[in-house]
């Protein structure tokens, strides 16, 4: 007899593809009520790739009552990304994400929206990743990046996990708001961000089964985080808006120009409520995924003095010495494969989820509404008939031709479909940009007491964190005099 916690019936039991009968992926035995989060929360970093291991491309758990399917092959992954437009069958999130969200918080921004009201959000948004907005874009990051090591001492000890964090905010805050919020502001907005993020995991995990018209603590404090953001975001848009009125903006082009400037299919402009929910989204999208890869990728180049080298050799042929500005992205080659080695072994998001609006068939199986379907990065970039030492970094394998003959969706950090991230493009350039230029000037290596294995978390928002990121900075030219002292001599 079925269990009577059990919402698909299975009484625990495991179907697999030659099942007769039930069409549906080999799976987990979930608990009553529970399902499988006890044994996620308890390996979050391997419990997808256990899955892998035990069901291979296709394989089923238990997100409480409800199920989840994960796929694994990037011919699969393509499907569910394609999947996920705003007419499709794949929507966001779990049951009712999006509208339950708006109603608790007030905020509908692009990550969580659906539909045609996602799809006129991404038509606004589109101009402002375009090539020419981007160079624009990279003199804000390239200033405020020399500004920053210009900062440090030689023989400091940085951690540049904060550092990056710090760095990235109020590059995200000038490109967004054209407003430089100093150190003190930005970890004001960046604090706020993070108690967002944190409130809404608790909530789709704790309160999703409650009608939205419950007050619970939780519900509570997650209206307060997203009046603090607004009041935050807004003072700078209302600071812009007199700015224009009496024609005394003295700024360059940024996006907020842009989404001021942006009209929708009647000629109207975007209410005060979109504006805030863009600039959020935005700033979501261009700051921590952004800075805590950053804080990975330096922190795995301080343990490679040797690749550090090579980065700074390759800026230096590309620059010829002078300042480094966007015109030189595309030369940076090995930067950008570090980037994107980066992104393939540590993706900062490491799983994205859809929920099954209509009906939906991958890998040979079948699922309704209301199945959550997941992908996950972190399994299907480690997986060894994509990539040779899929557990090792190896950047050069993005330039010795080995990556040519990838399957389209064995890489996908920025996600695919009609839902790709639109900075993507804007993302890289800022790594590089950033990187390269606190490579020109120091030499990194582990701080006392560092780990030499990268060291990382699971943040309160469900992303990826690196928490062993203290250095030595060394003055890379006193680096460079005492080598080619030695080599004189010997």
């Amino acid at each position: 007899m079925p269990c009577l916690f059990d919402p698909i019936g299975r009484s625990g039991r495991m179907f697999r593809k030659n099942d007769t009968r039930v069409n549906r992926p080999p799976g987990t035995r979930p608990l009553p009520i529970t399902g499988d989060l006890p044994t996620f929360a308890r390996d979050q970093f391997g419990f997808l790739p256990s899955l892998h291991r035990r069901f291979g491309d296709v394989a089923e758990w238990s997100m409480g009552s409800t199920r989840v399917a994960v796929f694994f092959h990037p011919h699969d992954v393509e499907l569910v990304l394609a999947a996920a437009g705003a007419d499709g069958p794949l929507g966001r999130g779990q049951e009712d994400t999006f509208a339950r969200h708006a109603a608790i918080t007030g905020n509908t921004g692009l990550i969580l929206s659906e539909g045609v009201y996602w799809k006129r959000q991404r038509r606004t948004l589109q101009p402002g990743m375009h090539a020419k907005w981007i160079a624009g874009y990279a003199g804000i990051i390239s200033s405020f990046s020399e500004a920053t090591v210009l900062s440090w001492d030689a023989g400091q000890t940085r951690d540049l996990q904060r550092d990056m964090e710090r760095l990235v905010g109020r590059i995200a805050m000038k490109t967004l708001l054209g407003s430089d919020l100093g150190d003190q502001l930005a970890e004001r907005l960046k604090r706020a961000s993070d108690r967002m993020l944190q409130l809404n995991m608790a909530e789709y995990a704790l309160g999703s089964k409650l009608p939205t018209r419950v007050p619970t603590p939780l519900r509570y404090w997650l209206k307060r985080a997203s009046t603090r953001m607004d009041r935050l975001i807004m003072d700078a848009v209302e600071h812009r808006l007199a700015a224009r009125e009496t024609q005394q903006v003295t700024v360059g082009p940024d996006m907020l120009d842009m989404l001021l400037d942006a009209r929708d299919e009647e000629g109207q402009p975007l209410t005060r409520l979109q504006l805030r929910d863009e600039i959020y989204t935005l700033y979501l999208a261009g700051y921590e995924t952004t800075a805590n890869t950053l804080g990975i990728a330096l922190t795995l180049l301080s343990r490679r003095p040797d690749l550090q080298q090579q980065l700074v050799d390759e800026a230096e042929r590309a620059t010829g010495g002078s300042e480094l500005g966007y015109e030189h992205v595309g030369a940076l080659e090995l930067a950008e494969a570090v980037v994107k080695e980066t992104l393939r072994l540590h993706p900062v998001v490491r799983a994205l989820n859809h929920r099954v609006n209509t009906t939906f068939s991958a890998g040979g199986f079948a699922f309704g509404p209301g199945h959550l379907v997941w992908v996950a990065p972190c399994v299907t970039q480690r997986d060894p008939r994509w990539f040779d030492e899929p557990d090792e970094f190896r950047p050069e394998r993005w330039l010795d031709g080995s990556t040519d003959t990838l399957p389209r969706f064995a890489w996908f950090p920025f996600g695919g479909g009609p839902r790709v991230c639109l900075g993507q493009r804007l993302a890289v350039v800022e790594m590089v940009l950033i990187m390269t230029t606190v490579l020109r000037r120091f030499v990194l290596s582990p701080a006392a007491g560092e780990s030499a294995d990268l060291s990382l978390r699971i943040n309160g928002g469900g992303h990826l964190v690196c928490t062993n990121a203290r250095v030595i900075l060394g003055d890379r030219q006193e680096t460079r005099n005492a080598e080619e002292k030695a080599d004189h001599h010997a």
